[in-house]
């Protein structure tokens, strides 16, 4: 269809040189372009010929004018005219590529080049010459090589799993982060680009080693609460060394890693009451202080002034310095849970008794509570996520709801699966927001953009997946509470 075209552009023109493999043709013969649309010095690429336009006062082609934003483009008619300068080629963007960058319009060259503009989008219909491994393209048929592969030009027709086709020429390469895409069912691509079980789970020993609170820690570490085994364990992120500190006459609850680089965890002893302990990680320095009057803690936070924040079931909030003075508490509601600090430096709360979550002042001691929607709404634990809002799980209307930090608009997303008794919930590194179901066996996902939910169930039945955390590893790491004690781990 560009022959009649071409035959058009060319009449009148003075003198024609066409190039071949970098020398200029003999006798006049036209020769073909680079395959990347371009020609020796003083020579123009039009229609994949290799004319001089320089002593032409008006040459109009459908020359391969566009935009270089097309990416695999199909075909399509650029209609807008580029006058030219001194050279005077007026050309109309003919096969401008309408890919996923853009699409091609019309485009003009200045002075003796004409138009030479040739897009890498380009058109489907596979005139405008084979394209060099590493170009982008939308079929096999526009490539050298025979193989478009990932949306490029490759040296090869297919990569192996957990590789993209994004190499320096046309190259397989390992993919640039974990790719669910790239292996099929319960598997994912790991850091070292192996396709691995996207669920792991590692069995605790002993009969009474129930995991309750658990954090990420330094030195790659994973720490978790087992009360009724009065320990505090400690894990490395490849599932290997677990130690075990035990505490002697209290339970652990609670744990967190705090900013001293100290393990911070809360106990209720029978004895001494309910305390707040700090430890460095080798347990050899364990020191205790008991709040006056006593607590029943409910969980902990890093606040935003560098202390160690508590919520009470006996209705406050309270903080501790990291010397483990100054402690200070204000009034809060009762039964709250799941404390969490917000960017604005505001710490949140679920208040599942009341079906609110809640938003607690530290400058003031301000509390403020908004209203959850929903039969019979249980807000049971909230998290920061990374889209800047706030999330938090809702076992009594089987929802993850999202609330923006002024507290103006909540928004619920029911969970797929009923009754799934939705309870701990964290940001992950991949942009989305973990949460676990331990009534159905199954760690959800969802995504702030979109509010689609995945759900993931275990590989072993009854895990009954309860508390999540984000781990230094960049994996998710939760607490199973099921019949079979053990600390699991799930890949983005």
């Amino acid at each position: 269809m560009r022959l009649p075209i071409l035959a058009a552009a060319l009449l009148g023109l003075s003198w024609l040189i066409a190039c071949t493999g970098g020398q200029p043709s003999q006798g006049g013969v036209k020769q073909s372009c680079y395959p990347n649309g371009t020609c020796n010095a003083g020579l123009t690429c039009l229609s994949m010929l290799c004319v001089d336009t320089r002593n032409d006062a008006s040459v109009e082609a459908s020359g391969m004018a566009g935009s270089s934003a097309g990416v695999g483009g199909s075909a399509g008619a650029g209609s807008a005219g580029a006058n030219a300068g001194t050279g005077g080629a007026t050309v109309t963007g003919g096969n401008a590529g309408a890919g996923e960058g853009g699409a091609g319009g019309a485009a003009g060259a200045t002075g003796a080049a004409g138009a030479d503009a040739a897009v890498e989008g380009g058109s489907d219909g596979g005139t405008d010459g084979p394209r060099d491994n590493g170009s982008a393209c939308s079929v096999d048929d526009q490539c050298g090589s025979g193989f478009c592969v990932d949306g490029r030009c490759c040296s090869v027709s297919s990569c192996s799993t957990c590789q993209a086709c994004t190499g320096v020429g046309g190259t397989c390469t390992p993919v640039a982060k974990r790719d669910a895409d790239s292996c099929n069912g319960t598997k994912t691509c790991d850091s070292d680009s192996r396709c691995v079980t996207r669920i792991a789970e590692f069995p605790l020993p002993g009969m009474m080693a129930t995991p309750i609170g658990i954090s990420g820690g330094p030195n790659g570490t994973i720490w978790f609460a087992l009360p009724f085994a009065r320990k505090i364990d400690r894990l490395l992120v490849d599932g290997t060394g677990l130690m075990e500190f035990p505490i002697a006459h209290a339970r652990a609850v609670n744990v967190i890693s705090g900013p001293d680089g100290n393990i911070w965890f809360t106990t209720a002893g029978e004895v001494a009451g309910e305390i707040i302990s700090r430890a460095n990680v080798t347990f050899t320095d364990v020191k205790e202080f008991t709040p006056s009057p006593p607590e029943q803690f409910g969980s902990l936070a890093n606040g935003p002034d560098g202390k160690i924040w508590y919520l009470s079931d006996l209705g406050r909030i309270g903080r501790i310095g990291l010397d483990g003075t100054g402690l200070t508490t204000f009034p809060a509601p009762p039964k709250t849970r799941c404390l969490t600090l917000a960017p604005d430096g505001n710490l949140w709360f679920a208040d599942y008794t009341v079906g609110k979550v809640g938003r607690f002042r530290p400058s003031d001691g301000k509390v403020t509570e908004f209203d959850v929607i929903g039969t019979g709404s249980q807000p049971i634990c909230i998290a920061m996520g990374p889209d800047g809002n706030l999330w938090f799980t809702d076992d009594g209307a089987n929802q993850v709801g999202r609330i923006d930090p002024s507290g103006a608009q909540i928004t619920l997303f029911p969970i797929h699966t009923p009754k799934s008794g939705a309870y701990g919930i964290t940001g992950g590194p991949d942009g989305n927001v973990w949460f676990a179901e331990p009534l159905v066996n199954k760690i959800g996902r969802i995504s702030p953009a979109t509010g689609a939910i995945t759900e993931f169930t275990m590989p072993n039945a009854n895990s009954e997946p309860a508390e999540i955390t984000l781990g230094p590893d960049g994996n998710l790491w939760f607490t199973e509470i099921g019949q079979t004690s053990r600390i699991g781990r799930i890949m983005p």
